[in-house]
């Protein structure tokens, strides 16, 4: 599950602070949330190079005004080798994961100031 960034970039240009949240692995496409759907199924699919592209390019804009928040992977193991693909988060939550690798990747982002574990 992801966010129409539209609507997150339209949140934080109005002045507010915004999360953008991920409850499975990103593989190579994400579903994009769409409210007026409520069978998950049904939402849309969006490569997943360019949404994190995107989200990355607003993390460096917005810095720790907009939250990434990685969690429940209950059935799945979270890899922070993810966060290579967004080396400008600011702010950085990871919770509710029972099993996680690649956690020195959380080292290696220097302009994260907000870590929520």
């Amino acid at each position: 599950m992801a966010y129409n960034l539209d609507e997150i970039e339209a949140e934080l240009a109005s002045g507010r602070e915004t999360t953008v949240q991920f409850d499975k692995v990103i593989g190579d496409t994400l579903r994009i949330v769409d409210p007026e759907e409520e069978d998950d199924e049904k939402w849309p699919r969006q490569p997943s190079g360019p949404y994190l592209d995107r989200l990355d390019a607003m993390c460096a804009r917005w810095g720790d005004r907009l939250t990434v928040r990685f969690y429940a992977h209950y059935s799945q193991v979270f890899d922070a080798s993810t966060l290579e693909r967004l080396p400008n988060v600011a702010s950085l939550a990871a919770d509710c994961l029972w099993e996680a690798c690649n956690l020195e990747s959380i080292g290696e982002l220097k302009r994260l100031s907000k870590l929520s574990l």
